[in-house]
C-alpha cells in the first residue's frame, strides 16, 4: 500500500496500523513523491488524505486527478483524519472509498 500524507505524524500512525495488520507500506508526503514510487513498484492501494500540499487543511480535488493519471488501475482510498472530509463522494472523484480518521480506515481496510 501507499499511504500519502504531508502530515508526517498521521503517515506514519497509518503505517504502523496497516502493518500490525500485516500489508506492506510505503509513505511519502507529496503527489511528485508519489509519482516516484508509482513509477517504480506496483501497489495494491492508494492512501491519501488529498489534501493541498501548500495548506494541509484544504482539500484540493486537484490532488486526486493528478494521482488517478499516475496511478492507472490501482484504488484510490480518501483517508482522512480531517472530519470534513466525510461529505465527499467516491462517485463524485472516481475513488474507491472514503473513510475518516485512523479508526475509520482501520475498519474499511480489514474489513
Amino acid at each position: 500500500m501507499l499511504v500519502i500524507n504531508p502530515d508526517r505524524a498521521s503517515a506514519n500512525a497509518l503505517a504502523q496500523i496497516l502493518e500490525f495488520e500485516g500489508f506492506n507500506v510505503t509513505t511519502v508526503r507529496t503527489l511528485d513523491e508519489a509519482r516516484k514510487q508509482i513509477r517504480d513498484a506496483q501497489f495494491d492501494l492508494i492512501i491519501t488524505e488529498a489534501l493541498d500540499q501548500k495548506s494541509i487543511y484544504a482539500f484540493d480535488p486537484t490532488f486526486i486527478e493528478g494521482l488517478k493519471s499516475v496511478a492507472g488501475e490501482t484504488s484510490i482510498l480518501l483517508g482522512s483524519i480531517n472530519p470534513s472530509t466525510d461529505c465527499l463522494l467516491e462517485e463524485d472523484y472516481g475513488i474507491a472509498g472514503n473513510a475518516s480518521g485512523l479508526y475509520g480506515m482501520h475498519n474499511l481496510i480489514t474489513s
